[in-house]
């Protein structure tokens, strides 16, 4: 290939109001003064906030005037690396599977729905499955307990002792769908007594239980005369504690929900999300009945491997999506180079310092917060790196 295989860019903040106010701030060095929320840093090329090359130009509308950083393949770029702060809670969710994708978004823009309507569910036809690296400690619900498990902790609260029987009745999946498609007015009158109770102990929550965030979802989502049901799920959800440098896998159907921290999340290039509560967003609740899985109850942690011998510190978390894969290189000495190799086109960034790539006899400097676009099939030496850390996004 003839042209340089290197192009910086400059990712996009989300404001949404459950951002934290410092740390992605930090990361693009920039002030906060007005305390903005600062929830999500995209870099990719979705229309809902897409990233810009140094010299001003849409990133996507440099891939189309260069194709060679594709190396042959026909997307423009297949997934979407973001850094998240997590301040509040967000919403319980689930993604389609890329056949529901299509589908999806084939319906609802044969009805005319805006992209932009309150309730349009599909913004684009394509699956979203996810894959993030905990930057500090962090919190989130992943998936349905285990039969037992979830008995266990339903048995503990007075206020849930119905829940337990009615799913030893009918089983999860029946009572799932059918408590989530309740009338307002009754989800009041069955869970009106979990709030009482959660009321009476709140000094003593701890983050590692359930009722911490129940009693956390209460003040935050609820009002007068509207208790949000999503409330019940964190008692169904498997409550998950990640260490900064875990990682975790969210398939097609899989509940989920970001509860509190900092992370890099990588998915395929969609903003689709269906939702189950905690939130006063629009739920689509044929999709999410229709989507949600109930039987896969794993949590789907990630161990890293290195593919590359000659990269002693790369490591590589590859989920089972052909999309994207994550390798984290650490750097032990600033003054060694390290070769890195393409095969498909791969987005490099760090959250600290600066790294010096050379490739062609050219040099790039990539500074923290912005991405570094890989053309495939190139070969870029890393000749100097003030970061520790670095990350590269490439398919799979």
């Amino acid at each position: 290939m003839g042209e340089y295989p290197v192009k910086i860019f400059k990712g996009c903040v989300q404001h949404y109001g459950w951002g934290g106010y410092d740390f992605i701030p930090q990361i693009m060095g920039r002030e906060n003064a007005e305390s903005e929320p600062f929830a999500e840093l995209w870099m990719g090329v979705h229309p809902a906030c897409p990233s810009i090359t140094e010299d001003g130009e849409l990133l996507i509308d440099f891939l189309e005037k260069n194709p060679g950083f594709l190396g042959g393949s026909h997307l423009a770029l297949p997934f979407l690396c973001k850094v998240l702060d997590v301040r509040d809670m967000l919403s319980i969710q689930l993604h389609p599977d890329i056949e529901k994708a299509q589908l999806g978004f084939d319906d609802e823009k044969s009805k005319g729905i805006p992209i932009t309507a309150f309730e349009r569910t599909y913004k684009d036809p394509n699956h979203k499955p996810e894959l993030m690296y905990a930057l500090s400690d962090f919190y989130l619900l992943h998936g349905f307990r285990e039969e037992g498990d979830l008995i266990g902790i339903l048995s503990e609260k007075d206020a849930l002792r119905w829940v337990k029987d009615t799913i030893s009745e009918m089983g999860l999946e029946k009572f799932y769908c059918e408590f989530m498609q309740k009338e307002q007015e009754e989800i009041n009158a069955l869970l009106n007594p979990l709030l009482d109770e959660l009321e009476k102990s709140a000094d003593t929550y701890t983050k590692d239980h359930p009722d911490y965030w129940a009693y956390k979802a209460f003040q935050t989502f609820c009002t007068p005369g509207w208790i949000d049901r999503g409330l019940l799920s964190i008692y169904l959800l498997n409550l998950v504690y990640l260490r900064k440098g875990e990682v975790i896998f969210q398939g097609a159907g899989i509940p989920h929900a970001y509860l509190e921290g900092q992370n890099v999340e990588v998915m395929s290039n969609s903003d689709n999300v269906i939702r189950g509560g905690l939130t006063k967003k629009y739920i689509n609740y044929q999709s999410l009945i229709e989507l949600v899985n109930f039987e896969d109850r794993s949590i789907s942690l990630l161990t890293g491997s290195n593919e590359f011998p000659h990269l002693r510190e790369f490591e590589n978390f590859v989920p089972p999506v052909r999309d994207f894969k994550l390798s984290v290189l650490r750097i032990r000495d600033e003054n060694i180079d390290t070769i890195i190799r393409t095969e498909g086109i791969a987005i490099l960034f760090v959250l600290e310092g600066k790294v010096e790539l050379e490739a062609m006899k050219r040099t790039s400097i990539l500074s923290a917060g912005e991405g570094a676009l890989l053309a495939a099939k190139s070969e870029i030496a890393i000749k100097f790196a003030s970061a520790k850390k670095i990350f590269l996004v490439s398919t799979n």
